[in-house]
């Protein structure tokens, strides 16, 4: 008993001093909040307004966190922006599939600072189709469906969970149900340094003009509202994300 209560001490001085409170890495916000942030903003490209087919930083970026770079891939044509979004334009009569073959994504790029060590523990987006219900082309985006991938390298993509329904949404999108990381075990305690990517594919657009086949962040004029946030945790050592006890006292 006595050593069961000195091993107990010695998990919990080893817990108290690994496990960091789950906080967010960093936001996108569809124009520059008033008053800003801490950290303030840097550039005046550090928002969603008037987004252009360039990639863009987030606007908000926690200690232990270098960048976060929100960027299209080829397949998601950007043909203009509506004012205080970001979209894009996606093909007609896609799946799943043919969505990842054809780069049909949103992909946000995730760097860490020298030195720290990251986990991620979810994603909270606000969507936006083009045709609201209700409208004479609502037909165009009513099967518009995503998902979320993820990549340590750049090359190979793992799904997060199950596709996602987004359907019409109205003119400022719809906020979808938060992504959970906290489970998959490849994106705690990255090393520092490494770059780990978030894409977001999408699909099931239905005929319409291109432009009707609009996808991407919600829309409003309302400063400081966020549109994408990645959540989880930095620190200068690996996190203990989880422990138990167990009955087997064998070893």
């Amino acid at each position: 008993m006595k050593k069961l209560l000195q091993l107990l001490c010695l998990c919990l001085l080893l817990i108290s001093g690994s496990v960091k409170a789950q906080t967010k890495l960093g936001s996108y916000f569809y124009k520059v909040p008033t008053p800003a942030p801490v950290p303030s903003y840097t550039g005046s490209n550090n928002n969603i307004n008037s987004a252009t087919n360039t990639s863009i930083e987030a606007a908000f970026i926690a200690n232990g966190v270098s960048s976060l770079t929100l960027s299209r891939g080829a397949g998601l044509a950007h043909l203009n922006n509506s004012t205080y979004s970001y979209v894009g334009s996606l093909p007609d009569g896609q799946n799943e599939a043919a969505a990842v073959a054809n780069d049909v994504y949103y992909q946000v790029a995730v760097n860490s600072t020298s030195g720290n060590y990251t986990s991620f523990s979810g994603i909270k987006a606000i969507l936006r189709t083009a045709n609201i219900s209700g409208s004479v082309s609502e037909m165009v985006s009513k099967d518009i469906t995503s998902r979320w991938y993820y990549s340590l390298n750049g090359t190979n993509f793992i799904p997060i969970g199950n596709e996602v329904l987004v359907g019409n949404t109205a003119t400022g999108g719809a906020e979808q149900a938060q992504i959970d990381l906290s489970n998959i075990v490849a994106l705690q305690n990255i090393n520092p340094n490494q770059t780990v990517y978030f894409r977001l594919y999408a699909w099931g657009a239905n005929g319409g003009a291109i432009n009707d086949r609009g996808f991407g962040f919600g829309k409003s004029n309302t400063s400081g509202l966020e549109i994408l946030s990645f959540f989880g945790a930095t620190d200068s050592k690996p996190i203990l994300s989880s422990w138990e006890f167990s009955k087997n006292h064998t070893n």
